[in-house]
């Protein structure tokens, strides 16, 4: 699927794509009315390609690439899913980092299960007030404010972690449990 392919359909609201691999720039970005995706073999999306969606779950489990763009001179931009106000879980088995803002400002996302992640880009969980406990087992590195206002974290358990940047926690205010162990 290329790029903004399907942009601004507002009333598209499921999507069924079972031999599709890519999916470009913005290809479902304002999609309103969005709740279901079945992508099984689905190896690379691009930024904004779900973005301001209505989907509510999402098992990408063969996805192993997630691309940004370089919009200026100080900045890259990624918002895979961002703004995604109804998303609750995502299943990603095989990819091993989540990209800058890939996640961000999506509210209700409670549970992630992505056991192979090493790497949370710059911004990416920002603003997902619903976290609760943090876990990801294999884990070096987060970026700056990957978590920042994720008022609803209240334990972080990431055995193998190395670095952690600027604010990557900074106004999780219910933050009660921290291991690094």
């Amino acid at each position: 699927i290329n790029d903004e392919s399907f942009a601004y359909c507002r009333n598209l609201k499921s999507v069924s794509l079972e031999s599709c691999t890519y999916i470009g720039v913005m290809a479902f970005y304002y999609c309103s009315k969005l709740e279901y995706i079945y992508l099984p073999n689905l190896t690379e999306i691009s930024n904004r390609a779900f973005a301001y969606t209505s989907l509510t779950n999402i098992e990408l489990n063969s996805l192993t690439k997630v691309t940004t763009t370089k919009y200026s001179s100080s900045g890259t931009i990624g918002d895979h899913f961002s703004n995604c106000q109804l998303l609750v879980n995502v299943t990603m088995k095989k990819l091993t980092y989540i990209q800058y803002q890939m996640f961000i400002s999506c509210s209700q996302l409670s549970y992630i299960d992505a056991p192979l992640i090493n790497s949370i880009g710059y911004n990416a969980f920002s603003s997902c007030h619903n976290f609760s406990n943090i876990s990801f087992p294999v884990l070096n590195s987060i970026n700056s404010e990957a978590f920042e206002s994720c008022s609803g974290i209240t334990s972080i358990d990431i055995p193998s972690l190395t670095i952690i940047n600027d604010e990557s926690f900074a106004y999780c205010r219910n933050l009660k449990s921290v291991s690094l162990e």
